[in-house]
């Protein structure tokens, strides 16, 4: 009784005598995995635009006019947090899902955590650094 109640993560998938195999189970795992981190990271991007959007027109007038806070509040222009918005949600969209997607992708190689996390960090930076340089 003790050995059939059992508990389980989200993410793992069941014996054969509760459901599918591995062998079937596994792919579609793997795919809801994959699609679940790129939507969090969807979710990611359009917070972090939208806090870019305010916040990097006020700290760049603050640093470059040297003003004061206060100053910089009453100097923001909406019409050009807009237009920030949409520079930083298109590579925020293209960039947090692609982050998400390959930390699930890697975390499914065999390798010392350190160089996993080298592998996945090497490949997100290589990958983006385009994207990320289009944007400033």
């Amino acid at each position: 009784q003790a050995a059939s109640v059992r508990a389980r993560s989200p993410g793992s998938v069941k014996a054969d005598s509760e459901g599918p195999d591995m062998a079937t189970a596994q792919p579609q795992d793997f795919a809801g995995r994959v699609i679940g981190a790129a939507s969090q990271g969807a979710v990611g991007a359009l917070v972090a635009a939208s806090l870019s959007a305010f916040t990097e027109p006020i700290v760049n007038n603050m640093l470059v006019n040297r003003v004061t806070l206060s100053q910089a509040l009453s100097q923001l222009d909406m019409g050009r947090v807009y237009a920030f918005l949409q520079t930083t949600l298109s590579t925020n969209f293209i960039k947090f899902p692609f982050f998400e997607a390959t930390n699930v992708v890697i975390s499914g190689v065999d390798l010392n955590p350190t160089l996993r996390g080298t592998a996945a960090g090497a490949i997100f930076c290589t990958t983006t650094l385009p994207i990320t340089n289009y944007r400033f």
